[in-house]
């Protein structure tokens, strides 16, 4: 209670019914998840908005990745005392991880230029993609000149079989 005897109010109503929800996320409540998703939403995009110069695509993933952080450590949240500071923590910590994964996502792009011509995946996609196509320029580079000839006009210029043949004079 305040000083003047009213009650201290949350985004939930008193710090007893945020407890309470909080309570029965811990214990696996689905309901109470998404009452405190629906509840917090807007303030966690709100936060995230801002560090990420408001890229849609970016606030959508690192919100994701906030509220399922929470249902995975659901359990913890029977010791925390303000849900909206343990968000702010949370999401700070995500921002911190998002930054991370982009700078070294940037540093293996510079590394092999051709990674940016890559189709736009999801961002695991693309990481995956990335070294897929590491070792697949790897292993093509280690073949006879011919043959990553044939290779290439086959996948990088779509050429058929036929077409192929004419051009390296095979039948």
């Amino acid at each position: 209670a305040m000083p003047d005897g009213t009650e201290e109010t949350h985004l939930l109503g008193t710090v007893e019914d945020e407890h309470a929800l909080m309570e029965a996320v811990a214990g696996g409540s689905v309901g109470a998840y998404t009452r405190l998703y629906n509840t917090y939403l807007p303030l966690v995009h709100q936060y995230i908005a801002k560090f990420l110069n408001f890229q849609h695509p970016d606030i959508e993933e690192v919100t994701q990745d906030i509220f399922l952080k929470i249902w995975n450590k659901k359990e913890t949240l029977v010791t925390v005392r303000s849900f909206e500071k343990f968000l702010y923590v949370v999401a700070r910590n995500t921002l911190t991880d998002f930054y991370r994964r982009r700078k070294s996502l940037q540093a293996r792009q510079k590394s092999v230029p051709a990674l940016s011509l890559l189709p736009d995946y999801p961002a695991d996609e693309r990481l995956l993609s990335g070294e897929y196509y590491m070792y697949a320029k790897e292993a093509l580079d280690r073949l006879p000149s011919k043959r990553k000839l044939i290779f290439e006009l086959r996948t990088q210029q779509d050429l058929s079989l036929e077409e192929i043949a004419d051009r390296t004079d095979m039948s």
